[in-house]
């Protein structure tokens, strides 16, 4: 569902969890990585970092920095699960 009206944090959260979904905040909005970055103040690595689910290498803060400024207002949950799959990584 692509739409040029502004969605609200929880509508755009109930559209991203449907297991069809195929867009993103980025491909939703026309944005382009310039565009992304000004509004979120982000490094073009650490854009590409939570582009590209490499959530380990960004932390909680970021994330909700991010979070509240590109859908301010919004409130922020966290839920911790315990994932049984282990990623390794050689430094």
């Amino acid at each position: 569902m692509k739409s040029n009206q502004k969605k609200s944090f929880k509508e755009y959260l109930a559209e991203i969890e449907d297991p069809n979904y195929q867009g993103g905040y980025q491909e939703d909005n026309n944005l382009s990585d310039k565009e992304l970055r000004e509004r979120t103040g982000l490094s073009q690595r650490k854009l590409e970092d939570i582009l590209f689910t490499r959530i380990e290498k960004v932390n909680s803060d970021e994330l909700i920095n991010v979070a509240s400024k590109l859908f301010a207002p919004c409130q922020v949950e966290i839920v911790i699960k315990e994932e049984n799959s282990f990623h390794a990584r050689a430094v």
